[in-house]
């Protein structure tokens, strides 16, 4: 009985070293990919759409902004490419849905767009072919610690740097390139939902309209539900701990970063789309996020079979939805 019970002890003293290692794997995995996770290279696919823009009915610039800080792309349409596929079928959406458009070509405004947590500037390209094919030139930055940019941390949007960084970029773009910094919009998927809260809640902010996809009204919300999918009952501890560690280590305070806080500030007409099978960021979580906007225009959109990787892909016409709510607020009146 004595020997059983020794082993016994041992086999419980191995499992909670065990159990100790596994919750330190899971604080330090979690805490890298909020504070400086690894970046995604750059893809065959991005390097198509940069060697062949005309392919996709744009002109592509690169340019950096804000002393190196900020790496970027100004999309462009080019009238004598003519318009791609995806160009011609969000213009039918809009068309069919009553909108007028004018000739390819024609720009009314500027669009910036922001990437989400694991994306780059290059991974938004398909998107700003569509903006483009509507009248808009698109500039996308590389978001902090992310795709090519200098930065190692990035605080979702929570510093007074993170928080001017659209509209800096903006005004970069407009100095340099010497186009119109009226009529301005500004579109963020997920983190870059939370960069654009903050950035349109500043009292100078320029946008004219906004666009939000699959993104969140409270970051520590977000990182427990994710903890919790594989820690289970350990998941706030877990938290509590996780958010510590990025503060150590010189990353985001997740209780602070708060977009439904900042979007309450926020009185530009907002429209918000969410996947209907989003895991990570649930549609409860856009929906309160929308609920939050002080907007007194704004619309809440629900992508059926959308999930947080897809939402832009799916048979909802989401581009022309999204489209004619830009042209709506940006595009110049008669």
């Amino acid at each position: 009985m004595k020997r059983r019970m020794t082993r016994l002890a041992w086999w419980g003293a191995g499992f909670a070293i065990l159990s100790l290692i596994g919750c330190v794997v899971i604080v330090w995995n979690a805490s890298t990919e909020l504070v400086s996770p690894a970046r995604r290279a750059l893809q065959d696919y991005h390097r198509e759409w940069l060697d062949r823009p005309f392919e996709h009915g744009m002109t592509i610039k690169r340019f950096s902004a804000l002393n190196g800080q900020a790496p970027c792309l100004l999309a462009l349409p080019d009238a004598a490419a003519g318009l791609s596929k995806r160009g011609e079928k969000v213009r039918r959406q809009l068309q069919a849905s009553g909108v007028e458009l004018a000739p390819f070509g024609t720009v009314f405004g500027n669009i910036v767009l922001l990437h989400g947590r694991n994306g780059r500037k290059e991974d938004l390209l398909p998107v700003a072919e569509r903006f483009c094919a509507v009248g808009f030139r698109c500039v996308i930055p590389d978001l902090p610690a992310r795709g090519d940019s200098p930065l190692q941390r990035v605080r979702f949007g929570e510093t007074n740097f993170e928080a001017s960084f659209p509209g800096e970029v903006l005004k970069e773009a407009v100095s340099r390139f010497g186009f119109p910094s009226e009529n301005s919009g500004l579109w963020g998927m997920s983190m870059g939902g939370a960069f654009l809260a903050r950035a349109a809640s500043q009292p100078d902010a320029p946008w004219k309209a906004l666009v939000v996809v699959c993104s969140f009204d409270a970051l520590d919300v977000v990182v427990r539900q994710k903890v919790a999918s594989y820690a289970g009952v350990a998941a706030p501890l877990l938290t509590r701990v996780i958010a510590e560690i990025c503060v150590v280590r010189g990353g985001v305070n997740l209780s602070t970063v708060r977009p439904a806080e900042w979007a309450a500030k926020v009185t530009t007409p907002v429209f918000i789309a969410h996947g209907e099978k989003d895991a990570l960021i649930t549609p409860s979580q856009g929906r309160r996020l929308y609920e939050a906007y002080g907007s007194s225009d704004k619309m809440w959109t629900v992508v059926i079979g959308g999930d947080h990787d897809r939402v832009l892909v799916t048979e909802h016409p989401l581009y022309a939805e999204m489209s004619a709510w830009y042209l709506k607020y940006l595009r110049p009146t008669k």
